[in-house]
Formats: structure tokens, sequence, C-alpha cells
């Protein structure tokens, strides 16, 4: 059994036994109503265990007297119980459990009316009989607002535009001695691929998902690293002609913890800036910060399928944000007597385009 994931839509259903409903027949009570939508809870579909907050009150009638329960709340696992205005009314046991696409029906809970129960209903509605006994049986029936990842692939694309004001990363590399191929790598188990336009993938290492990408944040193994003052191809050249003493302090920034918040609709990870080379880094010592990017989803397209329990979603354009934008210009300068303002890394330049698609359970 996993963790239980969070309901987004749901009911619970109570079918009162033949002996139950004679009884409270004979003792003319009504109980209203039976069915409940669920306005919070969380299930693990595949066990069929949690608890529920459920909407709406309980009543029961007799005659001109009443009794009303204006919090239903259900737990069903080990200890089940249907507890009504905070009295354990009905004991829930048993019960089988059937995937219903991301989600999980769960049916046959046996239902029985507790002692305690019984005697608040004795006391308060004046029954001449009522005890323990079995009451009827509980289904529950709910899709999740997320569910658990168990696996998948993330594949990131950086957008290779060099232009001068293209508003990309890589039209800014260049200024701050970055070459765009040999300056970014990945750290395993990510890997990169190609030499032209390099491309990154990363296993998908956990988190949770929405089958509609709504919400849930996606956790990638690996990360990706940034290393100036290269000069292997034209990209890099003129911080390559440079003497070593114009060139800016070597730096080395290594970013891992990446994971992608679907309902924030951010990227988010751990940067550390090491010391590299005989050149001072310019942080002094490692560095531990938090930086990330914005993810724009109004281009991707998203596919569900909960008999496969995948969810894909491809062409997801990230952008960096504020805080990845001033890691990125506090760790690698422009050189001196040339620098040029426009060229400082800022918020909203493009990253590139992911393709995400993992397994759910």
């Amino acid at each position: 059994s996993g963790a239980e994931d969070p309901v987004a839509d749901g009911s619970l259903r109570l079918r009162l036994s033949k002996g139950f409903a004679g009884r409270l027949r004979s003792e003319g009570v009504k109980m209203t109503p039976r069915s409940f939508s669920i306005r919070e809870g969380s299930i693990d579909p595949s066990s069929g265990t949690g608890t529920m907050a459920l909407k709406g009150r309980v009543r029961f009638r007799a005659g001109t007297r009443k009794l009303v329960f204006r919090k239903v709340n259900a737990r069903l696992g080990a200890g089940g119980i249907l507890k009504v205005g905070g009295v354990r009314m009905f004991r829930l046991d048993g019960g089988g459990v059937t995937r219903s696409g991301f989600g999980a029906e769960i049916k046959g809970v046996d239902a029985t009316l507790t002692s305690k129960g019984a005697r608040k209903l004795r006391r308060r509605l004046r029954l001449r009989s009522l005890s323990r006994m079995r009451a009827g049986v509980v289904a529950v029936s709910e899709q999740p607002r997320t569910v658990e990842v168990t696996g998948g692939l993330v594949h990131l694309v950086p957008n290779p535009d060099f232009t001068y004001g293209a508003g990309t990363l890589a039209s800014k590399f260049i200024n701050h001695c970055i070459d765009f191929i040999s300056g970014n790598g990945a750290i395993a188990p990510a890997v990169k691929v190609g030499t032209t336009t390099p491309y990154y993938d990363f296993p998908v290492s956990g988190g949770t998902i929405g089958p509609g990408a709504e919400a849930g944040s996606v956790e990638l193994s690996g990360g990706l690293s940034v290393q100036n003052n290269n000069s292997s191809s034209p990209s890099g050249a003129h911080c390559g002609d440079m003497p070593p003493a114009s060139r800016p302090p070597l730096a080395k920034l290594n970013q891992t913890e990446l994971a992608y918040d679907f309902g924030a609709r951010i990227g988010s990870s751990q940067v550390v800036i090491p010391h590299v080379g005989v050149l001072p880094v310019t942080d002094a010592g490692d560095l531990g910060v938090g930086a990330g990017a914005d993810i724009d989803l109004g281009a991707a397209t998203i596919s569900a399928d909960p008999s496969a329990h995948t969810v894909t979603i491809k062409n997801i354009v990230v952008r960096q944000n504020k805080a990845a934008a001033l890691t990125l210009n506090q760790a690698f300068l422009q050189p001196e007597g040339h620098i040029n303002g426009a060229q400082d890394f800022d918020a909203g330049d493009l990253f590139g385009v992911v393709d995400l698609t993992v397994t759910t359970r």
C-alpha cells in the first residue's frame, strides 16, 4: 500500500440492511440522507484505505423529535468508522476495492451500528429499543486530484537561438563566457545527448501528478551543470581569445533536486556553486540556494491513460524566473570591459521545451 491520494471528486453511500431498516421503521425513525459527496479526503486506490470529510448533515427523526448531526466523517481500513457529529455511529469493516481510472470503487464495507450510537439515538429520540446491530453496507466511489508517480522520463530540449536580443538563455551565455554546448552538462543519472543541438533526459524519481496536469509535483533524478570560460566552439571564442586575467572568475553551477510543480506552474531546483579550478569562484565556499523556472502549459498537449496509468505532457515551455536569473548573474560575471546590461540574465528568458511522460500507480 502506498501513500493516499487526495480526493478530487467522490461519494459515499450507505445502503441499509433489511433488519436495520425494519427496526427503524418499527420505532418510527427516518434517517436521511444516506448518500454523501466527499468534501475532502485522501484514499489509497490500491488498498481502499483512507479518510473522508463528507458534505451535508445526518438527520434522524421520530415524530416531532429529531436529531441532527452537522459533521460527517469516515475512515476506511483498520479501525474504520462513520462518525457523525463526533459520535462514532457506525463501525466500518471489510469490503473490496477495484481500480476505476486513476481512482477506486470500494464496495461491500459492512456498517455496524455501535453501542454508543444506539444509546445516543435511544436517549435523544426516546426509542423503546435499539441496540448494536448490523446496519448495512457502505460503498465509496472516488477520483483523485493527484496520483502517486512511480516512474517516467523528462526530455528537455534547450532553445539553441544565439541571436542577440532573442530572449533566450543561449543568446546570453556568450556574454557570460559560457559555451552553449561544452559549457553545459548532465549530472547522472541524467544524460546529455548530441553535440550540435544537445538535449537532456532525466529519469523521474517520484512525486505526484493530476491526470489533467492541474496539480502535483514531479521529481527528477540527476541534474544539470554549467561551467564558464569554455571556448571549444565559436560561441565561446571571444572569451577564449581573452588573456586569463581578463576573463571573469572561473565558476561552476550544479543544479539538482529538480521538480516541476504543476499546481504552482513552477520548476524548482537546488543549486550548489562549488570551488573549481585555481581561480576563486564568485561565492566563497559551496553555496546552496533555490532557483527555478516558470512552466507554461498554454501550448502543451496533455493526455492521460487511466488503463495504462500514464500521464503525458508535451511542449511545456520553460522560462527562468527571477531567482534563477539572480543566481546566474551572481555566479557567472561578464568580462570586464565587455559588460552589456542588456545581456544580463533576466526573468522570462526562454530556457527550452520539456516533454514529460510519467507512470502512476
